[in-house]
């Protein structure tokens, strides 16, 4: 296992006190007389304003709020505290998207019939889009909900994913789908087409997330959306990066994928390039110019995938499946980038999203959907919520 070169951050603290002596001047008067010094006078001490705290960070967590009938078509999205603590709740009665929903770094941003709404950090929903309404001459299944979103880095943009039909379904003569933007705050009329695909790949373009690299799309089969196994990553459904300036899609080569793309994640790009099985476990990871190779290890490891990768681009968090899908376990393993030592090992969990306090959020997933939370020294997961975690707010 190779690691990153060391890094040293060093924070110089310079500080520099000048102290000035105002002195009188003694005026001779006689030979006896002696000249004399005016006492220092004291200088003010300005009043020191206390920078305020930062709020402390919250976990995204969702968990199904639909009908026994057709489950997951509705979703229930809170924020959870450190503490356990409900920060916010609010239910997404499916609209457009049962699940349509995405983390940015000021809110949770959710659509609710054809608005897209906001869940603060206070708990406040409010208003701040509408999904773009497409015409389509296909008359055929409703594509349209299986819209999907994500917002700019900046949380000042949405990008809409939009398929609209599949060729060969009731008449339709190509595939075809479409990417939109608007302001956060616009509506229909303030939105954008950047991007219509009419090709016959039977593939429909979803946002997944929005970074300084550009926005992750998975292109995935309109006839069988979803997927099943240890772990599932929507960057492996034919990932490709969108340059909103260019408006061109660039296919993602060599299975290398962004990792914490979103705003509030990592501060500069990180791209992972990962094997799919365990017969080649190495993951490279690019940290601006530096490289580092990890080599996923845990023995009877059937499957690796959920790798996520600190703010501060010091530590990187694997899961690995042991045994057979749904009879086995997870082991999460953490590994320090700035030399390669691997410093924990929980087993029992996948990691699933760091806290700007480099402390991770892990789950049991498919054999508890919990959200459990580790200490600094990454032991004593303690559970948050019953619900699954889907990111954070920093």
């Amino acid at each position: 296992m190779s690691g990153i070169p060391s890094r040293v951050s060093t924070t110089g603290l310079v500080g520099a006190v000048l102290l000035t002596l105002l002195a009188g001047c003694g005026r001779a008067t006689s030979p006896t007389a002696s000249a004399r010094s005016a006492a220092p006078t004291a200088q003010p001490t300005p009043a020191q304003t206390p920078m305020p705290a930062p709020p402390a960070p919250l976990v995204v967590t969702v968990a199904d709020a639909g009908p026994a009938e057709t489950p997951w078509t509705a979703v229930r999205l809170s924020l959870i505290g450190e503490d356990g603590t409900v920060a916010a709740t609010v239910n997404d009665p499916g609209g457009v998207d049962g699940d349509a929903y995405t983390v940015g770094s000021e809110a949770v941003y959710f659509i609710d019939g054809t608005v897209v709404k906001a869940l603060g950090r206070d708990g406040t929903v409010t208003d701040v889009g509408l999904v773009p309404q497409v015409s389509t001459t296909v008359t055929s299944d409703d594509l349209q909900a299986y819209t999907t979103f994500t917002v700019s880095p900046d949380d000042q943009t949405f990008i809409f994913g939009i398929p609209l039909a599949i060729q060969g379904d009731h008449g339709a003569t190509s595939d075809r789908s479409q990417l939109w933007t608007e302001p956060v705050g616009g509506n229909a009329a303030s939105a954008t087409m950047v991007y219509d695909d009419t090709s016959s790949d039977d593939l429909v373009l979803l946002p997944i997330s929005w970074g300084s690299t550009g926005v992750l799309i998975s292109q995935r089969s309109t006839t069988g959306l979803g997927g099943a196994g240890p772990f599932i990553n929507d960057t492996d459904f034919e990932a490709v990066t969108f340059d909103p300036t260019t408006r061109l899609l660039t296919a993602v080569q060599g299975n290398c994928l962004p990792v914490n793309p979103q705003a509030g994640d990592a501060p500069t790009p990180v791209d992972v390039c990962e094997a799919p099985n365990p017969s080649s476990p190495d993951l490279t990871v690019d940290i601006g110019s530096e490289t580092a190779t990890v080599t996923m290890q845990a023995a009877g490891a059937t499957a690796f995938g959920s790798v996520v990768v600190s703010d501060d681009d010091r530590y990187l968090a694997y899961g690995a499946y042991i045994g057979d899908f749904a009879s086995g376990h997870y082991v999460a393993t953490i590994v320090n980038l700035v030399n390669g030592a691997t410093v924990a090992t929980v087993s029992g969990f996948t990691p699933m999203q760091w806290l700007n306090d480099d402390r991770l959020v892990v789950s049991p997933l498919y054999l508890d959907r919990s959200t459990y939370l580790l200490s600094a020294s990454f032991d004593s997961p303690v559970k948050l919520t019953a619900d699954q975690p889907t990111g954070a707010l920093p």
